[in-house]
């Protein structure tokens, strides 16, 4: 919780600055590119929280990552959350800022679970009614899961649709369950 409720403060400060600055695209696609990296690299996430390693070497290394991938505001935000200890936030924080970016341009993510990879063109066609639905620009994620066995399971904001065929087994075993035949005759 803690946790959550820092990166916020910190996203929803480098957020306004980069309104102010008019780079917020520019602020948003390097707090992809940090997140990415930091979830990629389990080394940089156990250096970030090394709390023996003093935060001009931690300082150093980020510069050395992330120097001309970067913006310069971006740069200093990272040297400034090393600087109050909270580095080890870093990827907590871009995703607080992406939500944010993707509350201010009215973009949603959805989420469409299958047990096989579906056709472009109905990716398509879910996401047209989805942003006819929402009136909002949407991002879909694909998931295969084979556990569904089959049919899809489409989640986004508030909403979830499971129309796979495990959550129907689920609910005819659960008919069965309550549902117990008593001899009438």
């Amino acid at each position: 919780m803690k946790g959550k409720i820092l990166a916020s403060r910190y996203a929803k400060a480098v957020f306004e600055l980069a309104l102010e600055k008019k780079i917020l695209n520019e602020i948003n696609n390097d707090m992809i590119l940090i997140d990415s990296v930091v979830k990629q690299s389990k080394e940089l996430i156990h250096l970030l929280r090394n709390p023996v390693l003093k935060p001009k070497k931690k300082k150093a290394i980020l510069k050395a990552i992330f120097e001309n991938k970067v913006q310069n505001v971006t740069l200093k935000f990272l040297y400034i959350l090393t600087d109050n200890g909270r580095e080890a936030y870093i990827s907590d924080v871009a995703e607080e800022f992406q939500e944010l970016y993707n509350e201010y341009n009215n973009i949603i993510t959805a989420n469409l679970t299958t047990a096989v990879k579906v056709e472009k063109d109905v990716m398509k066609r879910i996401v047209d009614l989805i942003e006819k639905e929402t009136k909002a620009t949407v991002k879909l994620k694909e998931v295969v899961d084979e556990n569904i066995i089959g049919g899809f399971v489409l989640d986004y904001d508030d909403f979830e649709y499971d129309a796979s065929i495990r959550h129907k087994i689920k609910k005819l075993k659960k008919e069965f369950d309550s549902n117990l035949y008593i001899k009438g005759f």
